[in-house]
């Protein structure tokens, strides 16, 4: 396999195969984009009886159209195949079909010749010549300049000859050819031909059917379409009384990728079977498919299956989601629509054909999967944790029974099956099962009872408990997500592009708008005052910013990157947590949906820790929540960047002192572990409801009284368990302080693990 990209592009490809008892394949594949485009394939069969294949396909397209197709068969018996289709448009257009010959000794040549110049010239030559002597002769040539000539020259037959030829010519809108061609003669012979041709919005050539007395059946179907991409669609059949079958599809298709599909098929009367299927596809990949199946009746068998494919997956995709296009390069779609992947199957946004509407476009990845794949199924949340999945199940009412199907988080290759429950003692809850893998490749709950896949488990279960708490009723409904960033190219976008509609808040460097991109996506806009940092490194660490992606980070959609600039995110409906908590409903929060917010904001943390990133300013304010008390983690790494001479000194009303550790305040030592102290601040305000932390104290007392190792006290109302987990936090030596893994897995398992007989209060 050869691959060499320059000026132009080309793949090679040869593959040879010998085997001691004498077989040889030899395909070579060879495709060159440059000034035109050439398709080149090769395909040689050699056996020791002394078969040979040859197939030459050549495309050049350059100042006209060239397409080339040679189709060579000889047998040891003598017989041989030979079809040339050329097509070229140039002034005109020229389609030149020559020459079948067999070794009986029957020769079929045709031309069909085609100019269009100053008028219209359409010139057949159909020439016939069999062993025992008949010559069938016909020449017919239409010019149109001020009207229509119909010139036939010639037939002449062994036998007796009937000749009717009907044509109509019609030019309106389009141009329609219409030629129906019918021949008989006494000893039996019937010809007949339809020729079709529409040109409009692209070209359709159409040709049906040929019957012969003697039990010989010539079918030929040659279609053209030119539309959004090109079409070239060609069907040959040939039947014969002593039982031979020749079949030959040839579909291409260019619009996005190039797909070429070949079917050839050889029945004969011995037993003898040849079938060859060559597929090309280039979308999600490259994929060449040949399928030799050789069967005598001697009781021989030679199958061959050749498969090779290069690429990202699965070329054939089903939408998950509706999604309206927000660009002209998007391509619209609803929930349940496929797609052929036409560049890859890499990024955020991939080229897709839709199969309803043979439209192009880009369409984002994570909105689309393969089809008849467990990620297809509406049940199926993929990689989501217990605890996720607990608050999807238990957020929205739903009955019992309500489930999901995610992937486990300890075993690779198994999965987790999660299901609402209710009894007198718990009420609503949910319980986990694990869903093992077999070596062999099926699945089970119970080793009793195991599947062959993952989608019969999920049916079985439908219809009986079978030794769970119950059985499964419906899947777990399942918002949309939010794309991978706004578009394919949409990362510095025009500030034309954005409406700032409505001021959300604003702070010492700039204000927080709700939003709207290309007048049809919601967003959340920060503007920053000119000078707060440099657009350079803004744009520097943006880069680094948009990577990190996790569903308890606010998602960094887009930038525009000279000042003043602009930082384009997900939009959270409820504003920021600290907001939330003071005038919002978060006022009445109790403490299991504090903890829970708790414990998404670690998680979020806990993946920037994985990422080794660093925060650097976490706190209630940089918290954003969303629908159903969604929290996630706002302006992760700014802080590093700005610019402000009083920010910098980390003094002065502008540097959040109360949130930094001491290290990170004094010395300006920022690591995660500082941002682990900031946490534990954090959850003072959650539980106090966005009070302030260190009361009456300004930053200067905080920093001395931090220092000689004062630490905030429990507030009314927050369990001792918590409160130690916070002084854990502000160690005085960073290395001594928890990790987010920790806090996280705490936190998630605060109310079964360590306050298992909470009893709601008065303020928690």
């Amino acid at each position: 396999l050869y691959v060499f990209t320059g000026g132009g592009v080309t793949l090679f490809i040869v593959l040879y195969v010998f085997t001691g008892g004498g077989v040889t394949v030899f395909i070579v594949l060879y495709v060159f984009t440059g000034g035109g485009v050439t398709l080149f394939i090769v395909l040689y069969v050699f056996t020791g009886g002394g078969v040979t294949l040859f197939i030459v396909l050549y495309v050049f397209t350059g100042g006209g159209v060239t397409l080339f197709i040679a189709l060579y068969v000889f047998t040891g018996g003598g017989v041989t195949l030979f079809i040339v289709l050329y097509v070229f448009t140039g002034g005109g257009v020229t389609l030149f079909i020559v020459y079948v010959f067999t070794g009986g000794g029957v020769t079929l040549f045709i031309v069909l010749y085609v100019f269009t110049g100053g008028g219209v010239t359409l010139f057949i030559v159909l020439y016939v010549f069999t062993g025992g002597g008949v010559t069938l002769f016909i020449v017919l040539y239409v010019f149109t300049g001020g009207g229509v000539t119909l010139f036939i020259v010639y037939v002449f037959t062994g036998g007796g000859v009937t000749l009717f030829i009907v044509l109509y010519v019609f030019t309106g809108g389009g141009v329609t050819l219409f030629i129906v061609l019918y021949v008989f003669t006494g000893g039996g012979v019937t010809l007949f031909i339809v020729l079709y041709v529409f040109t409009g919005g692209g070209v359709t050539l159409f040709i049906v059917y040929v019957f012969t007395g003697g039990g010989v059946t010539l079918f030929i179907v040659l279609y053209v379409f030119t539309g959004g991409g090109v079409t070239l669609f060609i069907v040959l059949y040939v039947f014969t009384g002593g039982g031979v079958t020749l079949f030959i599809v040839l579909y291409v298709f260019t619009g996005g990728g190039v797909t070429l599909f070949i079917t050839l098929y050889v029945f004969t009367g011995g037993g003898v079977t040849l079938f060859i299927v060559l597929y090309v596809f280039t979308g999600g990949g490259v994929t060449l498919f040949i399928v030799l199946y050789v069967f005598t009746g001697g009781g021989v068998t030679l199958f061959i299956v050749l498969y090779v494919f290069t690429g990202g997956g699965v070329t054939l995709f089903i939408a998950l989601y509706d999604y309206d296009a927000r660009t002209e390069d998007d391509l619209f779609f609803q929930k349940g629509e496929k797609f052929h992947i036409l560049n890859n199957t890499e990024g955020d946004w991939w080229e897709a054909r839709s199969l309803n509407t043979g439209i192009s476009g880009y369409i984002p990845s994570n909105y689309v999967a393969p089809v008849d794949s467990i990620q297809a199924e509406e049940w199926y949340f993929g990689k989501m944790g217990r605890k996720d999945a607990e608050r999807q199940l238990l957020g929205q009412g739903n009955p019992r029974g309500t489930f999901l199907i995610r992937e486990s988080e300890t075993t690779i290759g198994a999965y987790s099956l999660s299901i609402c429950d209710w009894d007198d003692g718990k009420g609503d809850h949910v319980k986990h099962y694990k869903i093992r893998k077999l070596d062999s490749g099926g699945y089970y709950i119970t080793t009793r009872t195991q599947f062959d896949s993952v989608q019969q488990l999920v049916e079985h279960y439908k219809g009986s408990n079978d030794g769970m708490c119950h059985f499964l009723t419906t899947p777990c409904p399942n918002s949309t997500p939010l794309t991978l960033g706004l578009g394919r190219d949409a990362w510095e976008v025009a500030r034309e592009t954005l409406a700032l509609n409505k001021k959300l808040g604003q702070g010492c460097f700039g204000d927080v708008w709700m939003g709207m991109w290309n007048g049809a996506t919601k967003v959340a806009v920060k503007t920053l005052k000119p000078g707060t940092m440099s657009p350079e490194a803004f744009l520097e660490e943006a880069q680094i910013m948009k990577r990190l992606r996790h569903d308890k980070l606010v998602q960094l959609y887009a930038v525009v990157s000279e000042e003043p600039i602009y930082i384009i995110t997900e939009f959270m409906s409820q504003g920021s947590l600290l907001d939330f908590l003071k005038d919002g409903e978060g006022g009445n929060l109790k403490l299991p949906q504090l903890v829970d917010m708790a414990a998404q904001i670690a998680a979020g943390m806990a993946y920037i820790e994985r990422m080794n990133y660093i925060h650097r300013d976490l706190r209630a304010a940089n918290i954003l929540v969303g629908e159903n008390l969604v929290c996630k983690i706002a302006d992760f790494g700014l802080a590093r960047l700005i610019e402000d001479n009083e920010y910098t000194a980390r003094q002065g009303a502008k540097f959040p002192i109360k949130w930094t550790a001491p290290e990170a305040a004094l010395y300006g030592r920022f690591t995660i572990k500082s941002d682990v102290w900031s946490f534990g601040i954090l959850l003072t305000e959650l539980i106090t409801k966005g009070r302030v932390p260190y009361p009456g104290m300004n930053n200067r007392e905080v920093l001395e009284q931090v220092e000689r190792g004062y630490r905030m006290p429990c507030a009314v109302g927050c369990p001792a368990s918590l409160h130690e987990l916070m002084v854990q936090c502000w160690r005085r030596e960073a290395d001594e302080r928890h990790t987010f893994e920790y806090l996280q897995g705490f936190l998630e398992d605060y109310f079964t693990a360590t306050e298992p007989q909470y009893q709601p209060g008065e303020n928690l």
